[in-house]
């Protein structure tokens, strides 16, 4: 396969536009047009070598079985140039992925989430004027209001279709523990759900409840920390029954990666409390005032459906342990007398 050669590929032929590659996030995918005209579609390149041929085959059993889930490309043609053992597979999708934007997780998933830090990278629901920017500071919803913006309709699309397809995808007993970092987002927020060389299939036949976790930690992930209880109502809670297994997992694992989520923001504002009361104490009078004016209230700029919980009461007097008598140690050349 080379650029501006055609090429066949199950019943069609392709011709490769450019270089084979989308951004430095796909390396293996390119552009293709079938011979004829038509649409823009997306040619995934997978080399056979080592457990290559494993993965090709899974992707396309997978594939094949999400045809009817939405945000998940359809799978138009495959074939392998070469041996099995050094050659190349070729998947056709239908998305050719030219109107979206790559979500680039960082590595440390914990202090990450959709709208959340971009650490230098891009933010597929910025605006183009802030392609690198945070867009969720102190929200509990998605809803348009003044901080949000515009970018907000953005947001919400994009947490419901997410949540939509990672249901469907459970569903048909699929799991996709790495998909946080393969996902397009559309400009209006609408998801392409990417790469499923990884998946896992047959979920409920062999029970595997660890892949289950592992690919709703990689969804959980994305909704921004203040958003939770918004998320149970509308996300969680709201969606069709799955099947009896995955149904399950879901509810244990939401509440145990909820509470564990809150305790995890909680110790970062206690320590952030700290370094501002260390600010404050080592201060002059007259900037100690302004600071503390100027000083972030987590309990009264948060409503209170996403506001932490309140400081726990100090203990009453009457349940303090009891003293010990305090007495003074008798000297031993007194007790001589």
């Amino acid at each position: 396969m080379a650029p501006g050669k055609s090429f066949q590929c199950g019943s069609h032929n392709y011709t490769l536009k450019g270089d084979a590659k989308i951004s430095d996030a796909l390396k293996t995918y390119g552009v293709v047009t079938a011979n004829g005209g038509g649409d823009k579609k997306l040619a995934k390149l997978t080399s056979l070598e080592g457990g290559g041929l494993r993965r090709f085959q899974r992707e396309e059993a997978v594939l094949q079985a999400l045809v009817s889930v939405d945000n998940v490309p359809n799978l138009e043609d495959s074939c392998q140039f070469g041996s099995k053992s050094s050659g190349v597979g070729v998947i056709i999708l239908s998305e050719a992925l030219e109107d979206a934007k790559y979500l680039d997780p960082p590595l440390n998933d914990d202090v990450w989430w959709m709208g959340g830090p971009t650490y230098g990278k891009e933010n597929p629901l910025a605006g183009k004027d802030g392609v690198q920017k945070q867009i969720t500071t102190g929200e509990c919803t998605p809803r348009d209001n003044a901080k949000l913006g515009a970018e907000a309709a953005k947001l919400k699309r994009a947490l419901e279709e997410v949540f939509k397809t990672v249901w469907a995808i459970l569903k048909a007993d699929i799991a996709n523990p790495s998909q946080h970092r393969n996902l397009w987002f559309k400009k209006d927020g609408t998801p392409i759900f990417m790469s499923f060389e990884e998946a896992n299939d047959r979920l409920s036949e062999v029970q595997v409840e660890e892949q289950v976790t592992l690919f709703l930690k990689s969804m959980f992930n994305l909704i921004p920390p203040l958003m939770l209880g918004w998320a149970e109502d509308n996300l969680i809670k709201k969606r069709e029954s799955i099947s009896d297994f995955a149904d399950r997992i879901v509810k244990d694992y939401w509440s145990d990666w909820r509470s564990s989520s809150e305790r995890g923001g909680q110790r970062r504002r206690r320590r952030s409390g700290n370094q501002v009361g260390r600010a404050q104490f080592s201060a002059p009078s007259a900037a100690r005032a302004a600071h503390r004016s100027s000083a972030p209230s987590w309990t009264s700029a948060a409503p209170a459906s996403c506001a932490p919980p309140a400081a726990r009461p100090p203990t009453p007097t009457s349940q303090w342990p009891p003293l010990r008598a305090c007495r003074r140690p008798v000297s031993p050349r007194w007790r001589r007398l």
